[in-house]
């Protein structure tokens, strides 16, 4: 047996003591049950300014907020890609004006990852700023694909010359060579901007010790004849 809620949110009056000899009866018996009299009916309001309403639908179905999904990040590990040296640039190199001395540089690449890798070989030479010199720019851009700690030369070809040596004359060409883990970072590492930071960042963030990504020589010392 249920005994009967009063309507009104009120015990006094003859509602209030039907429901209380009930509820003393049932708790002879250990057993509480109240019901609503008529059944009670769940309401929704929602508040509004101005006839808007403000917050949520309270007759709206819920909407399960969706999981943020983590993105996988590249990490270098593993992945150790050396430019070792520069080797075989002249001291010098003795110009006249309208002459051409031809040489031959080399670059050692070693792949000091686990696993073979694929890598790209890029190499600058840039010239002085005076005396109209060449090569100024990209004289090498190549890949390799070297196994686990095996190295390679790379012969580089250059052909120097200066239309006025004499404005040259003591200044030295500057060789830039990098090392480029998956050959990924050509983009970011254009003619001339070996040494640059964009550069620096592409090449490492793949290599986990970027540090012997990139090598530098001076030379060969131009000598106006």
């Amino acid at each position: 047996m249920s005994c009967p809620y009063p309507r009104r949110q009120s015990f006094r009056g003859q509602a209030g003591r039907r429901l209380g000899r009930c509820l003393r009866r049932q708790r002879r018996t250990g057993r509480i049950e109240i019901t609503s009299e008529p059944p009670a009916t769940l309401q929704c309001f929602n508040w509004t300014i101005f006839g808007s309403p403000i917050g949520f639908d309270c007759d709206a179905t819920p909407t399960a907020t969706p999981t943020a999904t983590a993105t996988p990040t590249v990490t270098a590990a593993g992945h150790d890609d050396r430019l070792a040296r520069i080797s075989g640039v002249s001291r010098n190199v003795r110009l006249s004006s309208g002459g051409i001395v031809t040489d031959t540089t080399n670059i050692v690449v070693v792949n000091q990852s686990a696993h073979t890798d694929t890598i790209g070989v890029y190499v600058d030479v840039m010239a002085p700023a005076a005396g109209g010199c060449t090569p100024n720019g990209r004289v090498l851009e190549t890949t390799v694909t070297l196994a686990a700690g095996a190295k390679t030369t790379i012969s580089v070809p250059v052909s120097y010359s200066c239309a006025d040596p004499a404005a040259a004359n003591g200044l030295s060409f500057i060789w830039v060579a990098v090392a480029d883990h998956g050959a990924d970072d050509l983009a970011a590492c254009g003619p001339a901007t070996l040494q640059g930071v964009a550069c620096f960042n592409a090449l490492a963030d793949d290599d986990e010790d970027p540090a012997d990504n990139r090598a530098t020589r001076n030379g060969p010392r131009i000598v106006a004849q």
